[in-house]
């Protein structure tokens, strides 16, 4: 049985928290010479790659849940002004 929305939502919201862990790493990396530039360069497109995707995914998320929310009220004879 899959979770229900409001633990997923909660599960990218966790996740997009944790991510911020790895601009921590990212930011403790040495970078003196080019190669450790060119990593920390990698790793820092990665996270920021991660974030977007984790964005997105809370964003699809919170449309879904607010139409979903409307065909509710709409059936349920509930108006919103």
């Amino acid at each position: 049985m899959p979770p229900c929305a409001s633990v997923r939502r909660l599960t990218i919201a966790t996740s997009i928290g944790c991510t911020y862990f790895l601009v921590a790493a990212t930011e403790m990396l040495p970078h003196q010479t080019a190669g450790e530039k060119r990593v920390v360069l990698v790793m820092s497109i990665a996270v920021l790659l991660i974030l977007l995707t984790l964005f997105t995914l809370m964003i699809r998320m919170r449309m879904h849940r607010k139409r979903v929310a409307k065909e509710w009220k709409e059936k349920s004879g509930i108006t919103s002004e």
